[in-house]
Order: structure tokens, then C-alpha cells, then sequence
């Protein structure tokens, strides 16, 4: 009896402010949710909500349009073409879990504080949220297209295809996992206020922005707009073939090659590579115990110092230009060479 009063509680406070009818799943019949006999005042549908109690599963094996709210305590496994209508709304709770294993799309709102896995395709055109203890996982070879927003202050897994033509926003408490087979493509806006590892490759045509750390070890390739307020740690391939700002922490241990517009005016610190072949200008500290090499345009600028560190390689073979206030220091036995 406690149990089910408990159930009756969350239930309320889902329900609440809608003052529809709700249906609960049994199970009573079998596992298939078109079956009128597993639920408990008839099917699901506008105006009957769904609600299917921890630890029930359920297997949706026909094409299912959503225009209800479902409150999701147990497991639902989609296996048909199913969608999500405007101005509804999918709550999963902590032990919940949504598994999609065919074709879904989402025009309403799916609040996350347990399980979402990717399966198939997805076409988000609506709202995810994910609450600090949400995951939510998209398969290896699976695809997954933002159209709409995505608020993440918990787990974001991704090993298949994410294209975004929406909003990523990942809080502090969030974590964006570009995993190694993952493609990440970003065409509108990204913002990570969190922590972002991208293993796999992430291509930019939008605009991204790093307030939290980013840690890059895998690919990634920005030929729009990317800036950096937080800490960026790049041991992979790092390619700039647009505007890159930093004014905070960039170490760089990899591959980083500049054909765009780099602007430092914080601390730049490179312990491999650089390669310029466009326009880099820095009023802030660079710091070079690698490879530097320019081929096109270098400026440090007034308050800006180039530290060639000890045992450091820099190579310029095109301009360099030093403004009055800023500082080229070569600190032996270091290298520089001027080809121009």
C-alpha cells in the first residue's frame, strides 16, 4: 500500500497541471503497449496520459503518434515509427529508461533524469533536458539530428552521427563525450560551460564557445566561429580554417594548424606542433617549447610575448611583425630561423 500511495504522489506532481485522465500500464495481457488489456483506463491518447511504473517494461511494435504525456518510471522500447507532438511532454524519472530502436521524432519536450538511448534515427525539433544524473546515449553508427535544443547539466554520450542545426548548451555539471567513433557536426551554436572530450571528430560550422574545459584528442576541424573562455587541452588534431579566439588556457600537445584567423590575448602554450598558414596575432603569452612554424602572417602585438623556450624549434618563412610593447624572447639553446 505504501508503495502504491508513493507511485500516486510522483503521479500527482506529473499530472497535476494538466487535469487530464491518466492510464497505467500492467502489463496484465503482455508487453505491448497497443494492447487496450495492459493498462488500467484504456489506451493512452489526448487527454489519457500514459504512466508506466517502475520496474515494468513495455515494447511500442506499431507506429505511435504522442499527443499525451507519458511519465516514465519503468522502460519503453520503441520498435516502430513513432513521434512526440508539440505541447507534449515525455518525464523520465531516475530509473526510467527510453530505448528507440527504429525511427522517432520529437516536436515537444522530454525531460531526462534517467536513460535515453538512440538506437535508430532521431529527429529532435523540440526540447531535451537532462538533469545531473541523465544520460543520454547515442549508438555507434546511429544518427541523431538536432533541430531544436538540447540543455544538458548531465551525461551526453555520443558514438554515432550528431548533427546540430539547433542549440547545445552543456551546464557545469554537464559532460559532452564525443566518443571515438563519434561525429560530432555542430551548424548553429554550442556552448560548454562543462567539461567536452571529443575522442572521435567534431567539425564546426557554426558557433562554438568554451567557457569549461575541453579536452580534444581526437579531430577537430572549425571553419566558423570558435572561442575559448575556459581551458583548452588539444593532443589530437586541432585544424582552424576560420576564427578562433582564446582569451584563457590553450595547451597544445598534438597537431594545430591555423589557415584562418587565430587571436590570443590569454596563454598559449605549445609542447608540439604549430603551423601556420594564415594570420595569427597574439597580445597575450605564447609559449613555444615545440615546433612553430609560419608561413603567411605572425604579429605579436603591443603587451603580447613570444617565449621561445630552451631546446624550442620556431621557423618563419614569410612576415613576422613585432608591434612597439610586445616581446620576442629566445631563450638558448633554442632555435630560431628567419627563411623570409
Amino acid at each position: 500500500m505504501r508503495i502504491l500511495r508513493f507511485i500516486t504522489l510522483i503521479i500527482f506532481g506529473f499530472i497535476a497541471p494538466m487535469t487530464f485522465a491518466q492510464t497505467m500500464f500492467t502489463g496484465a495481457v503482455s508487453l505491448i503497449w497497443a494492447d487496450p488489456g495492459n493498462w488500467n483506463n484504456g489506451l493512452p491518447a489526448a487527454g489519457n496520459d500514459a504512466i508506466i511504473p517502475y520496474p515494468l517494461e513495455v515494447d511500442v511494435m506499431s507506429p505511435l503518434l504522442i499527443d499525451f504525456n507519458i511519465l516514465i518510471q519503468g522502460a519503453v522500447h520503441i520498435q516502430s515509427t513513432s513521434s512526440l507532438d508539440a505541447g507534449s511532454v515525455i518525464y523520465i524519472e531516475s530509473l526510467g529508461a527510453l530505448g528507440n530502436f527504429s525511427s522517432f521524432g520529437s516536436d515537444g519536450l522530454i525531460q531526462l533524469e534517467g536513460s535515453l538511448l538512440n538506437n535508430g534515427t532521431w529527429t529532435e525539433s523540440g526540447t531535451l533536458t537532462i538533469a545531473t544524473d541523465g544520460h543520454f546515449r547515442n549508438d555507434t553508427g546511429e544518427s541523431y539530428q538536432l533541430d531544436g535544443t538540447i540543455e544538458n547539466a548531465g551525461l551526453i554520450e555520443n558514438w554515432g552521427d550528431l548533427v546540430s542545426d539547433g542549440t547545445i548548451t552543456v551546464f557545469s555539471t554537464g559532460v559532452l563525450d564525443n566518443s571515438s567513433t563519434g561525429n560530432l557536426l555542430n551548424d548553429n551554436i554550442l556552448n560548454n560551460d562543462g567539461t567536452w572530450f571529443n575522442f572521435g571528430f567534431a567539425d564546426n560550422t557554426g558557433d562554438v564557445s568554451n567557457s569549461g574545459n575541453w579536452s580534444n584528442s581526437g579531430a577537430y576541424g572549425n571553419s566558423s566561429n570558435t572561442s575559448n573562455t575556459g581551458s583548452l587541452v588539444n593532443s589530437g588534431d586541432f585544424a582552424n580554417m576560420g576564427n578562433f579566439a582564446n582569451m584563457s588556457s590553450v595547451v597544445n600537445d598534438g597537431q594545430w594548424t591555423n589557415t584562418g584567423i587565430s587571436t590570443n590575448t590569454g596563454a598559449f602554450q605549445n609542447n608540439n606542433s604549430v603551423d601556420n598558414s594564415g594570420s595569427f596575432f597574439s597580445g597575450g603569452l605564447l609559449e613555444n617549447f615545440g615546433i612553430t612554424e609560419n608561413h603567411h602572417l605572425w604579429r605579436i602585438e603591443a603587451g603580447g610575448t613570444w617565449r621561445n623556450e630552451m631546446g624550442a624549434t620556431a621557423w618563419n618563412y614569410a612576415t613576422m611583425e613585432v608591434e612597439p610593447g610586445g616581446w620576442v624572447v629566445n631563450d638558448a639553446p633554442s632555435t630560431f630561423e628567419n627563411e623570409a
